[in-house]
């Protein structure tokens, strides 16, 4: 696995793109363009190794809190799909998602619930947060259970993974060496292509996209199912 923080992986691509320091290309240009390559990369990953598409992560929700935190390094949570309370069985008990966040709300401020607010749980709801000044999606988020937990609970979180936004140079993207390559030219040809090249100059840059595409067909089956704007197999080749 080479997780390759994000300024590393745009110094890479600088010197595929003979540019070693800013000139043509900014950083936030060029950040743009991995965003891309990333996204469309890592979903492929998950495609050709299902087992990495489903993660999960241990938290403990605190008694008598209204929600908890939960915070996934390196992936975004694109869907929880279970939560499993561990606190006493393991397996633990799977808790029933409420149909919306309102309803947990309304079942926390039912006043029959006045004389015993607390209990086991029995149902949750996952709220995504987002940046005030975007709007943009974290990857942090919140469990809400209902009924409130009078003790602390030890919960699994079972979530569908996708490529989290490499919001900054320490940002790593969690793929292997093969797949980080692949990244690396895919960037570069979106790149070159935006500038507007010659097509024989851009069928350099097209060949090692190919070659990179290989590798990871070799290691997996198949063709990678590449950008759109990618044409690997067209005359300049």
């Amino acid at each position: 696995m080479s997780n390759r923080a994000l300024s590393a992986i745009r110094t890479v691509l600088r010197y595929r793109l003979n540019e070693p320091s800013p000139g043509f290309w900014t950083n936030v240009a060029l950040n743009t363009h991995i965003q891309t390559s990333y996204e469309e990369t890592f979903a492929l990953y998950l495609r050709k190794n299902p087992g990495q598409a489903k993660q999960y992560a241990d938290v403990t929700y605190t008694a008598e809190a209204e929600s908890v935190a939960v915070t996934i390094s390196g992936y975004t949570l694109a869907n929880v799909l279970v939560v499993e309370d561990r606190t006493e069985v393991q397996p633990g008990v799977v808790l029933t998602e409420a149909d919306s966040f309102e309803q947990v709300i309304a079942e926390a401020e039912d006043p029959a619930a006045a004389d015993n607010p607390t209990g086991d749980p029995s149902k949750w709801y996952y709220v995504r947060t987002s940046s005030a000044s975007t709007g943009v999606l974290t990857i942090a988020g919140y469990i809400y259970l209902t009924p409130i937990p009078g003790s602390a609970r030890s919960l699994r979180i079972h979530y569908q993974a996708e490529a989290q936004t490499l919001a900054g140079d320490s940002y790593t993207t969690g793929l292997p060496d093969t797949y980080e390559e692949l990244l690396i030219c895919r960037a570069a040809v979106l790149a070159k292509t935006q500038e507007g090249v010659t097509p024989s100059a851009l069928a350099e840059f097209k060949a090692q996209a190919k070659e990179a595409d290989l590798v990871v067909r070799t290691q997996t089956g198949g063709f990678s199912r590449g950008p759109s704007r990618i044409v690997y197999h067209d005359d300049t080749l």
